[in-house]
């Protein structure tokens, strides 16, 4: 019981960075603009004050970036998956290494995959601000310093 002091932050920090990232991948858009939005997976073209669901072939993005894009969602919901179950395992007194150095390769995955989807994304004309990458990255930082800080744990002795 001597490692308390670092139990539950990193429990917070875990459930935190799985929100962050379920949240960026599930709900925020990537891109805005004008008349539509674009998430990972969906598109919302809005006319007129009312927006619709549509598909991707719009956008004019090669199949590489659809990919891409389906790697980042896939690989973004699979990091949030394994900040779950380091943030368990701390939460039951558990130090879980082989969860956190998965959960760093998780974070690279997914770093190399959103990132990817990002630059290869088809410039359709000025776009605005849209959080989904931000929350995205910020999700995947608190993910690489819980598993960071869970690898630099230290075993108690058993006596």
């Amino acid at each position: 019981m001597t490692f308390t002091y670092t139990r539950w932050p990193i429990v917070l920090g875990g459930l935190g960075a799985a929100c962050a990232l379920v949240v960026a991948t599930q709900i925020l858009p990537w891109w805005s603009f004008s008349e539509a939005v674009v998430y990972l997976t969906r598109a919302e073209r809005c006319f007129g004050g009312e927006c619709q669901a549509t598909g991707m072939r719009w956008l004019g993005a090669s199949a590489w970036w659809h990919r891409l894009a389906a790697a980042a969602f896939g690989a973004g919901l699979f990091t949030a998956l394994l900040a779950l179950f380091v943030a368990g395992a701390r939460a039951a007194g558990r130090i879980p290494r082989l969860a956190a150095a998965s959960l760093l390769v998780g974070v690279l995955t997914s770093l190399a995959c959103g990132v990817g989807a990002w630059v290869s994304f088809p410039r359709l004309g000025p776009s605005q601000f849209a959080a989904g990458p931000l929350v995205f990255v910020l999700g995947l930082g608190a993910c690489a310093a819980i598993a960071i800080a869970v690898r630099r744990l230290d075993v108690p002795a058993r006596s």
